[in-house]
C-alpha cells in the first residue's frame, strides 16, 4: 500500500524517471513517493514500473498506465533527448500524412490513365511501389 496517501486513478498515466547507476536503470515515479524499481535495459522499464505501481496500489498491473519512461542523464543530454523524441513524434505524424497523400495522388493518376512508370517518376517512387498503388486504384 502507498504510504504517501496517493490514491490510484486507473485513467491516470504515470511518468517514470530512469537514472543510470552501476549498469542498471534506477526507476522512480516522482508523483508516487516510495515507488522504485530497477531494470538492466531501458526497454523493460515501463513494464517494471507498471508492476511496482500495481504492487504499491494493490491493483492488477494491467490496470496501470505508464505514460513514458524518461531517462535522466544530464541537463544538456536530457534536453536533447526530449527535443529528439518530440521531433520524432512530429515526423511520424508528417510521414503518415505524406504517405496518405502519396497513395491518393497515385490512385488518381492511375485512374486518369497515367502509366505506372510516369507515376513513379512524378512521385519519386520505385516502379514496384507505384505499381502497387496503381493496382489499388483499379
Amino acid at each position: 500500500m502507498v504510504r504517501s496517501g496517493a490514491v490510484f486513478d486507473p485513467a491516470h498515466e504515470y511518468a517514470v524517471e530512469a537514472r543510470r547507476a552501476e549498469g542498471w536503470w534506477a526507476l522512480r515515479v516522482p508523483e508516487v513517493p516510495g515507488v522504485h524499481s530497477q531494470v538492466r535495459r531501458l526497454e523493460h522499464a515501463s513494464a517494471m514500473a507498471r508492476e511496482a505501481l500495481a504492487l504499491a496500489f494493490e491493483v492488477d498491473p494491467a490496470d496501470v498506465l505508464v505514460a513514458e519512461v524518461s531517462p535522466v542523464v544530464s541537463p544538456e543530454l536530457d534536453e536533447l533527448l526530449r527535443t529528439t523524441r518530440r521531433r520524432r513524434a512530429e515526423l511520424a505524424v508528417l510521414r503518415a500524412s505524406v504517405d496518405d497523400q502519396t497513395r491518393r495522388v497515385a490512385r488518381e493518376m492511375a485512374s486518369a490513365g497515367i502509366p505506372v512508370r510516369d507515376i513513379a517518376a512524378a512521385l519519386d517512387l520505385s516502379f514496384q511501389y507505384a505499381a502497387k498503388l496503381a493496382r489499388l486504384a483499379s
